[in-house]
């Protein structure tokens, strides 16, 4: 493989990467917002129907739950893009050392 693949090759997978990173982050953003307009609706009507709090203080705790699991899991995610960028850096590395060590040796 000539050092110009390799490169090609790179930037494609760190191209498909970094679109992935961005993808999880707009998720991210989604996800929060979801939570935070539901928790809203839920505020609007027991204000609407004049109600205790309590109801929305469980559901508060009910949200943060599962804003935490959602948290959670993007960060898992996260780590995974990040472990996979390293192991691409990595392998680009060696490639580019193997092809100028075989050329170094041929010269």
């Amino acid at each position: 493989m000539k050092i110009e693949e390799l490169q090609k090759n790179y930037q494609r997978e760190r191209q498909r990467l970094e679109e992935q990173e961005d993808e999880l982050h707009r998720w991210k953003k989604q996800g929060f917002e979801l939570i935070e307009q539901a928790e809203q609706r839920l505020r609007h009507g027991l204000d609407r129907f004049a109600l205790d709090q309590e109801p929305l203080k469980r559901a508060r705790r009910s949200y943060s739950g599962l804003q935490e699991h959602y948290q959670q899991a993007l960060q898992a995610e996260q780590r995974k893009l990040h472990r996979e960028q390293d192991e691409l850096e990595h392998a680009y590395r060696q490639g580019i050392r193997k092809i100028t060590t075989e050329k170094n040796g041929y010269e």
